[in-house]
């Protein structure tokens, strides 16, 4: 028998003949292509690259503040500076008797038509009667619609109070002692109500206890930013001048104006 691997070469020299290897220049025309397209890729990838990393870093200038994406605020509105004639009973008391009516830009003022049973001293029961702690300026207007002028039983008035304080803190501290004097009244004569008007509110319906005829005020004290602003009316047997929700009315219109001048 013969031997394998001379079988196996003879066998091999046979495929070999009919086996037609591909022409020089075909080779060399296939290598250069495989070069090209490895040259594009590369260059491709390294693009992309770039790309990316001007992306990432915000644009051509890498040191260059990051866009807008918000609206400035509007800027706030200057105070304009409260005078006496601003006041929502001002036109009618320059117009009006001067019998009847009374202003003042005192910074003591007058009483103010809200009611408190505290806070007094024994020079002055009324805490809110006198020159208040941190006042900047302070406008009061008054009507008197005593009929019988001397008549302390037919006494009726009614007025409007506009304290500007040094600051909202002061204001705002100010809002809080006339709530707890107010507070301090005995139950059974004060009804005390927490309207929403401006940044706080409190109103005071007041019956003055154990007598015959008692003294009756109505009021609302309003805080719009370092502004306090006052309505209300007191009476005897006198004829009621307003009501509560005629004092409620008042004080959120001013507070309207308070706004729009800046307050």
């Amino acid at each position: 028998m013969r031997e394998v691997d001379p079988l196996f070469q003879e066998l091999r020299d046979g495929m070999l003949h009919h086996v037609t290897g591909p022409e020089p220049a075909k080779v060399i025309a296939r290598a250069r292509a495989r070069t090209v397209r490895r040259r594009f890729t590369a260059g491709a990838l390294a693009a992309a690259v770039a790309v990316s990393v001007v992306a990432f870093q915000g644009g051509p200038g890498r040191d260059a503040p990051p866009p807008v994406l918000t609206t400035s605020s509007p800027a706030p509105v200057q105070e304009t500076p409260l005078k006496l004639k601003d006041l929502l009973y001002a036109e009618q008391a320059a117009k009006g008797s001067r019998i009847r009516w009374y202003t003042s830009t005192d910074k003591d003022g007058g009483s103010l038509f809200i009611q408190t049973c505290g806070g007094g001293t024994e020079e002055e029961s009324d805490p809110l009667g006198v020159e208040i702690p941190g006042t900047d300026r302070r406008f009061h207007i008054k009507y008197e619609g005593n009929l019988e002028p001397g008549n302390e039983m037919t006494t009726t008035s009614r007025g409007e109070e506009v304290i500007v304080f040094t600051d909202e803190a002061t204001a705002r501290r100010t809002m809080n002692d006339i709530t707890t004097w107010a507070g301090q009244c005995e139950k059974k004569s004060i009804v005390l109500g927490r309207p929403r008007i401006g940044d706080e509110a409190v109103s005071t319906v007041w019956t003055e206890p154990d007598s015959p005829e008692p003294q009756r005020t109505n009021g609302v004290a309003a805080r719009q930013g370092r502004v306090i602003v006052v309505y209300g009316d007191l009476r005897n047997n006198g004829r009621p001048l307003a009501t509560l929700a005629d004092h409620e009315h008042d004080a959120r219109t001013m507070v309207d104006k308070l706004k729009s001048l800046g307050y």
